[in-house]
């Protein structure tokens, strides 16, 4: 995919900083650079959470580039993969009204596999504190069991599965720009320190 294919879907898109400000192509994504994302890593923002807010309908329609192209573009450069790191948020609209919860929704279940196809390092990007990695992705990537009180996942198995298969990808990242141990260290124990929250064997067993 070529930057300016990335550049001309990149202005459908919004995009937010934590305090909820949209980030519209037009007023902060710099179009006349190559990397889309420059003007949002100077000082004045780099400590700001960055999130791609994803229609529903692009999910029902299977629109993966809505998603896949910003996050594609997070690896432009070095500046954007160190500067990102567990800086990124996704959320979804217009579910708001929906009795569901996002991952018992097949579109969207489906939507989240597909896009991990093409872009696997979600456990490097994304805040570790955020609704998308603590819930979204791990409950939308491994197959559930519908239980009494819920769902639990299939098998003993399923959630360590996931876990060393995204984990993975942070070392291959990580590896491929050169970043050190100490990253991949600080990212893997952020992740299971909030994972370990959610997902402990006890909580798996009273599901």
């Amino acid at each position: 995919m070529t930057l300016c294919r990335i550049e001309q879907i990149f202005g459908q898109f919004q995009i937010h900083l934590f305090s909820g400000k949209p980030l519209l192509t037009s007023d902060k994504v710099d179009h006349g650079s190559s990397n889309p994302y420059e003007s949002l890593l100077d000082n004045e923002h780099k400590d700001e959470l960055l999130t791609i807010i994803v229609p529903r309908q692009a999910v029902e329609k299977g629109t993966t580039e809505y998603l896949t192209n910003p996050l594609l573009a997070l690896l432009y450069s070095p500046a954007n993969v160190y500067g990102f790191r567990q800086r990124v948020n996704i959320k979804f609209s217009g579910y708001e009204n929906d009795q569901h919860e996002l991952w018992e929704i097949k579109s969207v279940r489906k939507f989240i596999n597909a896009v991990s196809e093409e872009f696997p390092y979600w456990m490097y990007f994304m805040d570790p504190k955020e609704g998308f990695l603590r819930l979204i992705l791990p409950l939308c990537a491994c197959p559930l069991i519908h239980v009494k009180k819920g769902y639990k996942f299939e098998n003993s198995s399923t959630f360590p599965n996931f876990f060393k298969r995204y984990i993975g990808e942070v070392n291959k990242l990580c590896n491929e720009y050169g970043l050190g141990d100490d990253i991949i260290n600080d990212i893997t124990m952020s992740i299971i320190d909030q994972y370990k929250q959610i997902y402990s064997p006890q909580a798996n067993e009273n599901c």
